[in-house]
């Protein structure tokens, strides 16, 4: 009995250390490969922000270019019809929109003080001055006076 016991202890002490060897090394290269996973996350990562620092500078050449283009090209067509028609175009959509915006209020205020349908009453001169003027009518007007006049100030300022 003592032989058994004996052999098999001889035997499992032969083996033992050959299993944990392998248990050791399938332990070291799954960490391996766990870091080559992180790090070939971290360079895709990294080329990832390379190619948006590579776009970005592109961008910033482009817009360079296309500002030079445009100063040349004014600086070419100072005295033209085309320049003074370009100056034109901002100060024509806004007067287009003012006027399309006065109708519109016009006729807002037209039907408070004249209305259609039988259940609404009238309002007076007041009360449909007070209802025709909102918020958004104040955030319109203010930011069309600060793009306008806004832009004056930075232009003098430079």
């Amino acid at each position: 009995m003592i032989a058994l016991f004996s052999a098999l202890l001889g035997f499992a002490s032969s083996i033992l250390p050959e299993f944990f060897k392998q248990h050791q090394d399938a332990r070291d290269k799954a960490h391996e490969l766990a870091l080559l996973d992180r790090h070939s996350a971290i360079e895709s990562q990294r080329a990832a922000v390379d190619l948006d620092k590579s776009i970005q500078a592109a961008l910033a050449v482009q817009s360079i270019a296309v500002q030079e283009s445009y100063r040349t090209d004014v600086a070419a067509n100072k005295a033209s019809w085309v320049s003074a028609y370009s100056a034109s175009v901002r100060p024509t959509i806004t007067y287009a929109f003012f006027l399309l915006y006065a109708a519109v209020k016009s006729a807002q205020f037209w039907l408070l003080l004249h209305p259609e349908l039988p259940w609404q009453t009238a309002s007076t001169l007041a009360s449909a001055l007070a209802a025709i003027w909102t918020e958004e009518d104040i955030a319109i007007f203010s930011a069309v006076i600060a793009f306008w006049f806004g832009d004056r100030m930075l232009r003098r300022r430079s």
